[in-house]
């Protein structure tokens, strides 16, 4: 027997997709300081993930103009509260 998905039916996001909405969140609704490094470490016991989904989230987030990566390397609030297509 085939088990399909019913149209409209929620989607479960996976780690990646959760770490990214969870991050996204709390740098729209500011509760990261502007230029404070985000922490993979942190981030991912904070969200419930490992570091590699917390790690594709910032990617994604950098590619939307909410994180600037730093000279170590690491990523950091940029201070923008929205979008690059928006700023």
């Amino acid at each position: 027997m085939t088990h399909r998905r019913e149209e409209g039916a929620a989607r479960i996001p996976n780690a990646a997709e959760r770490a990214y909405q969870a991050i996204r969140d709390r740098i729209l609704h500011g509760s990261f300081i502007p230029g404070a490094p985000l922490r993979e470490e942190m981030l991912a016991a904070e969200i419930g993930v490992s570091r590699t989904p917390v790690r594709d989230a910032l990617r994604r987030l950098l590619a939307d103009g909410l994180v600037e990566t730093t000279s170590a390397g690491g990523g950091c609030c940029c201070g923008c509260c929205r979008p690059r297509s928006c700023c």
